[in-house]
């Protein structure tokens, strides 16, 4: 059985008191100190943050694959267009 996007919202729940967890500021954050500032410690943290982002992101592809027969009114991550000029949808 395949992941519900309610389970893979639950299993990838951001970080305490947020709703969104924002992958970008946690990457440079490690940064803040510069190339020369990476401890043994921000280098492990950017490894965890590195598995995390792609078993959420896969968790994500997963639905939208298993998803691509389902009538567009049924599906769990809804599809809009990027712009009226583009032939590019986002789920």
């Amino acid at each position: 059985m395949h992941d519900s996007l309610k389970e893979v919202q639950t299993k990838n729940k951001p970080a305490k008191g947020s709703t969104v967890r924002d992958w970008n500021a946690e990457f440079y954050q490690q940064f803040s100190d510069g190339m020369l500032g990476l401890t043994s410690e921000r280098v492990k943290m950017l490894s965890d943050l590195t598995n995390d982002f792609v078993a959420c992101a896969t968790d994500y592809a997963k639905v939208i694959v298993n998803e691509l027969s389902v009538d567009v009114s049924q599906k769990q991550i809804k599809v809009c267009k990027a712009s009226s000029r583009t032939n590019f949808f986002f789920f």
